[in-house]
């Protein structure tokens, strides 16, 4: 086989591996764009749920926030309640009891009256 013929067929060979290797690598780099895509959407949807679960809770936050507040209001008012409706009954049982002094010292005095 004459020399040229030779150089001729090592060329066309090595242009076959190359071009197979390229195509190699066009078919890889394919599939690495489809599941960069592919990712690219998963990663905007999670972000998406994301954000809308960080609303969610802040939105949960903010109602259980007030109602720790009004159930403090209440809890103030009803310790205030109960302030005050000790102080009546503390004045109601000092009431009762000079009322019951009151009362005995009248019916001692009858008897001692009575007595004499």
């Amino acid at each position: 086989v004459p020399l040229f013929q030779r150089l001729v067929s090592d060329e066309v060979q090595e242009i076959k591996y190359y071009t197979r290797i390229i195509e190699s690598q066009s078919r890889r780099l394919i599939q690495l764009e489809r599941v960069h895509e592919d990712l690219e959407v998963r990663l905007e949807a999670q972000s998406n749920q994301r954000i809308e679960l960080e609303r969610v809770l802040e939105d949960r936050e903010q109602v259980w926030t007030k109602k720790v507040h009004e159930i403090w209001k209440e809890k103030e008012k009803w310790k205030n309640l109960v302030t005050t409706e000790r102080l009546k009954n503390s004045k109601l049982m000092d009431q009762v009891i000079r009322k019951d002094q009151t009362i005995h010292r009248m019916l001692q005095q009858k008897y001692d009256d009575e007595g004499v």
